[in-house]
């Protein structure tokens, strides 16, 4: 049997290795080193198991053809790749939406107005992370990072997406504004656990109450995330 595969352009190719794919009652894969004889004719060396890390190389190779379209990026992008977008947000004043099932002094919050402080949103193709920055400036790689003090946000960062709208484009830069639409006007539904995000005595409601119809967020109610910026985003990434 003969198969012509089309590469396209002038790209030089040669076959290295060989997959395996069997089937029956049972499935397993392996992976051959393509050898050749005297002649030349290719034939298989041993099977190896496949393994995660050729798995990774094959990926690697594959995603050589697949070259990101160019873009000029707005001052608010920091990191841009294939799996991840970094970004950051001003402090402002907006509304906040609450919907819990056992907190009525939260649901009295909902729809009202308050100031919140900058924060860095890392996102992957279905996942939201968030970070407090602690000033109100475009943050560097070293930046050291503050705990976002927000109700579906654990200690991590991360965030529970829930019912939030979560785009369905691929990363890039034109996510940015429907994950932060996702993210404030969605309704904030319950505490992470037991974690301390704020200072605040009483914890991130009260904190709340406390900041309605301020200007600015209170920096002090702050807690150090214990991160850079850049350990933040490459730990989002994994």
């Amino acid at each position: 049997m003969n198969t012509d595969i089309e590469i396209g352009g002038n790209s030089a190719v040669e076959l290295r290795k060989a997959v395996m794919i069997y089937t029956g009652t049972q499935a397993y894969v392996t992976v051959h080193d393509v050898l050749r004889d005297e002649q030349g004719g290719p034939h298989y060396g041993p099977p190896e198991a496949l393994s995660a890390d050729f798995l990774k190389s094959l990926c690697a190779l594959l995603k050589q053809k697949a070259v990101r379209e160019i873009e000029v990026l707005p001052n608010s992008i920091l990191c841009l790749t294939d799996e991840v977008i970094a970004w950051w947000c001003p402090a402002a004043v907006r509304p906040m939406f609450f919907q819990s099932a056992t907190d009525q002094e939260a649901n009295a919050l909902s729809g009202k107005k308050f100031p919140h402080p900058a924060l860095v949103f890392v996102a992957t193709e279905k996942h939201l992370s968030v970070r407090a920055l602690p000033n109100n400036e475009r943050p560097t790689s070293g930046t050291q990072l503050l705990s976002a003090p927000y109700w579906n946000t654990y200690e991590d960062g991360s965030v529970c997406t829930g019912s939030m709208h979560v785009p369905t484009s691929e990363v890039s830069s034109s996510v940015t504004e429907e994950w932060e639409r996702g993210f404030f006007e969605s309704a904030f539904t319950h505490p992470s656990g037991a974690v301390r995000l704020t200072s605040y005595k009483g914890g991130i409601i009260p904190m709340w109450q406390s900041v309605l119809g301020s200007d600015a967020f209170p920096d002090q109610y702050l807690v150090p995330a214990h991160e850079t910026l850049l350990q933040f985003i490459r730990r989002c990434q994994k």
